[in-house]
């Protein structure tokens, strides 16, 4: 329920309403709203004297100069309207909003008389058929600037209001572009001094005051500036931009709103003003467009002396403001790692121990904490649990040039050659490592913040892709594949673009990104003999130092690891070669390359093993293909022979490999419908 203060008077009329009940609580507005609601009642009078309220407006207007004299005589000598006459000479009320908010803006009392007609109609309902009948418009309850004229006793003092140069209109207090056109005043402002509600009911939250700023940032933001600032915020759509405003203007009130919409956060713009205060947005701007609608609904708040604290997703929609209100662009920090685990431990106090891994893994912003910490307080989740849940608040966002990938194999399911097993496992080592010699052994601070790039080659089919699985599934990290049709770009600049919007993304979440077929963004830098050459070499360069600082893991897969420079390969942690398998590597492939619950024992694997000189990833092929043709035969699960050698020749014949009796040596005969 709205405060509602005590009348000005005993006066049972209550000059300041035409509604019984109403009270307004501000007595700079009740009083300027009774000289209005008296004025309206004389006028009232006089109109039903004349018979006005029956004829049309034209020539209401026409008599206006003729009854002028009739029209003081009746004022001064009729009973009715000389007693409301006798009501208007009484000294104005002091205090309040209102009285503040007109000396601030230096409106004069004509302009007080003004602000205060138009916004009595979003007061008090009963107004409006009163305008209506002076206006000489049934359909009409918004007061005009020719009817103030009518109302005050100097009209050219009613022309101030009409001026945009001053303030009623300068200010945005009203809209009235001409005399006769309705006023608008802003239906906020109208609540706020009317009803004295709190901040928060008109939605406008009271920032408790920020700390941390240089004194040199103090300074600059400690005064109000002389009309409207915009302070652009840069950062994510949950990163901490009410934090910021309240750290950067913490000598002022700040005010935080998360309205989005441009004529409602405009209008919230005129009630921090008026509340003597700064305003922040909670909610970004996302797009240009929204930015560039918010620039024309400001237009009428550019006099406004006070920071609009603008929370931008990109700097350059900056761009589509007016740049005479323009401040200084501010990137939001992150919310720190420290800050993180301490409100998820917070929240969880029986995983508190895990609390530092899971703020390391997931990089959340301040705003994804709360949403986290108030879905799923005292819920009684293990750490896992809170692990999955802060994986699915942590938005990651790689605007189409990524997909995520689910690990499929496991440690078990990659053969590899002996010493290169003991590399790959030493890279999975690593990762799993990281976290603690970077964190707990202060390894970040003396050897520096870097993650783990890894460099997959080999032909296709030797296992890369699966490999990059394996350390996902392995070490429990997201794993993204990156599309590279998608990031490389022909036109200068855009993929260097394109690659900081991936790694941006990336370090929202401790992952791994995956670089199928590298070797199209990390070829062989050349030597400049033309523009192009020179272009490429920045993207290379651009893309070796975003990997230098990325601190998660990388994994590069090249099919031509020649190509690669040695510049490259020197900033890598791991270089593994995924080679041809051996005989002994294609036994142990082809023996578990099948589902446990397909019984492959008719098959000769030692003979297939033995035979063809082919790639695991020939090999599954193979595999899937036999295990297709035998479920069409709706038996139970179980693969023959016949159909592994019949799906080998059709894969040798995709290759252009040798497929003959020599090749399949004492098993052709089964086969041997199938030669060309």
């Amino acid at each position: 329920m709205s405060r509602i203060s005590a009348p000005l008077s005993h006066d049972p009329f209550g000059p300041e309403r035409l509604t019984p009940e109403l009270r307004i609580a501000d007595p700079g507005l009740a009083w300027w709203a009774g000289q209005a609601v008296l004025r309206l009642r004389r006028e009232v009078a006089w109109s039903r004297r004349t018979g006005e309220d029956e004829r049309d407006p034209a020539q209401m207007s026409l008599d206006l100069l003729r009854h002028r004299e009739a029209r003081a005589d009746f004022f001064a000598h009729d009973v009715a309207a000389r007693f409301l006459s006798d009501r208007l000479g009484r000294a104005p009320a002091s205090g309040g909003r209102f009285a503040r908010l007109a000396d601030r803006a230096g409106l004069e009392p004509a302009e007080c008389f003004v602000l205060a007609l138009a916004l009595l109609p979003m007061i008090d309902g009963a107004l409006g058929p009163v305008v209506a009948l002076l206006e000489g418009d049934a359909g009409r309850s918004a007061p005009s600037l020719a009817l103030a004229q009518r109302l005050w006793d100097e009209p050219l003092d009613i022309l101030a209001a009409a001026d945009p140069a001053r303030p009623l209109r300068r200010f945005g207090l009203i809209d009235a572009p001409t005399l006769a056109a309705p006023m608008a005043a802003a239906p906020a402002l109208a609540r706020l001094l009317a009803a004295d509600p709190a901040p928060e009911a008109l939605g406008l939250r009271p920032l408790p005051r920020g700390t941390g700023a240089s004194a040199a940032i103090a300074r600059r933001f400690a005064q109000a500036p002389d009309g409207l600032e915009i302070v652009v915020l840069t950062g994510p759509a949950a990163a901490d931009a009410p934090g910021l405003a309240a750290c950067l203007a913490a000598e002022r009130t700040v005010f935080a709103s998360a309205l989005t919409d441009p004529a409602a956060l405009s209008g919230h713009v005129l009630l921090a003003w008026v509340l003597e205060g700064d305003l922040v947005t909670e909610a970004p701007l996302a797009t240009r467009d929204a930015a560039q609608a918010l620039a024309q609904a400001l237009g009428a708040a550019e006099g406004l002396g006070l920071r609009l604290f603008l929370h931008l997703t990109a700097r350059d929609h900056a761009a589509a403001l007016p740049p005479a209100l323009l401040g200084p662009v501010v990137p939001i920090p992150p919310q720190s790692e420290a800050v993180r685990a301490a409100r998820l431990a917070t929240a969880f106090p029986h995983l508190a121990r895990h609390a530092a891994r899971i703020a390391r893994d997931f990089r959340l912003e301040t705003g994804e904490t709360a949403r986290l910490v108030l879905a799923l307080a005292g819920n009684g989740l293990d750490a896992e649990e809170l692990a999955t849940a802060t994986r699915a608040e942590c938005s990651v966002d790689f605007h189409g040039l990524a997909e995520p990938l689910v690990p499929r194999y496991g440690r078990a399911d990659i053969v590899l050659p002996p010493a290169i097993a003991r590399q790959f496992d030493e890279a999975i080592a690593a990762i799993a490592g990281a976290p603690r010699l970077r964190h707990d052994w202060d390894g970040a601070r003396r050897l520096g913040e870097g993650g783990i790039p890894l460099l997959f080659a080999g032909v296709p089919g030797t296992g890369k892709t699966m490999g990059a699985e394996v350390i996902a599934r392995e070490t429990g990290l997201p794993l993204f594949r990156i599309d590279l049709s998608q990031v490389v770009n022909k036109y200068i600049g855009e993929t260097e673009k394109n690659l900081a919007r991936v790694f941006d993304a990336a370090e929202k979440v401790r992952c791994i990104l995956f670089f199928d077929e590298a070797d199209a963004l990390f070829g062989k830098r050349t030597e400049v003999r033309d523009a192009n050459d020179r272009f490429a070499n920045v993207e290379t360069g651009y893309l070796l130092q975003r990997m230098d600082s990325f601190t998660g893991v990388s994994v590069l897969a090249t099919n031509r690891r020649k190509d690669l420079d040695e510049a490259f390969t020197r900033r890598l942690r791991y270089v593994i070669e995924f080679p041809v398998p051996g005989a002994e590597e294609r036994l142990a492939i082809w023996q578990s390359v099948f589902p446990a619950a397909i019984d492959a024992s008719d098959l000769d694997t030692a003979f297939l093993a033995r035979q063809f000189q082919i790639t695991g990833g020939h090999i599954r092929s193979i595999a899937m293909n036999a295990a297709l043709q035998a479920a069409a035969r709706g038996e139970t699960p179980s693969v023959r022979m016949a159909d592994v050698l019949i799906a080998t020749r059709r894969e040798l014949d995709k290759l252009s490999r040798k497929s003959g009796a020599d090749a399949f040596g004492r098993y052709w005969h089964e086969i041997e419908e199938l030669r060309a």
